[in-house]
């Protein structure tokens, strides 16, 4: 879960440019409320899932 600090147009384009580019990210969705994403990743190992 991703919460973000900025909400304006250019901080969110930014984010989702980078979320594309790390290829363990699998799928990422935009929610409402006090979480702004959740993304569905790749871990192949501990240190990556903490």
């Amino acid at each position: 879960m991703v919460s973000l600090r900025y909400h304006n147009e250019g901080f969110i384009d930014t984010f989702d440019r980078q979320i594309r580019e790390l290829k363990e990210v699998q799928e990422c969705y935009q929610m409402g409320g006090k979480v702004d994403f959740v993304l569905k990743e790749i871990c192949t190992t501990t240190e990556n899932y903490i």
